[in-house]
């Protein structure tokens, strides 16, 4: 394996370590071209993502449901975690241990 040093990228670093994702993506206006940008560079490189969490992005124009089913269109077999604002900590808790759950 070669040295990692400044010249990598995060995206090196994570192929040399084997480390498996965990991806996270938001709601907000050109979320959907970022993440399916990021899937398909993980994808080139054969690297495994444990799960998608869609954090809901406050403002956004974009409903975080429409984002989670357009991005299941690209995701196949990677399990979508939606991460809502959370009302409680309750609420907060249970989304938290359901992707830990993935991991």
């Amino acid at each position: 394996m070669v040295p990692l040093d400044a010249r990598h990228t995060v995206l090196d670093w994570i192929e040399a370590l084997r480390i498996p994702l965990l991806l996270i993506a938001g709601t907000y206006l050109g979320a959907l071209s970022h993440t399916l940008t990021c899937l398909d560079a993980v994808t080139r490189r054969g690297l495994g993502i444990k799960a998608l969490v869609v954090n809901e992005t406050p403002g956004a124009t974009v409903t975080l449901q429409d984002t989670i089913d357009s991005l299941g269109n690209f995701a196949a077999g990677v399990p979508i975690v939606a991460l809502r604002r959370a009302k409680s900590t309750a609420d907060a808790e249970r989304t938290f241990a359901q992707i830990a759950a993935l991991l």
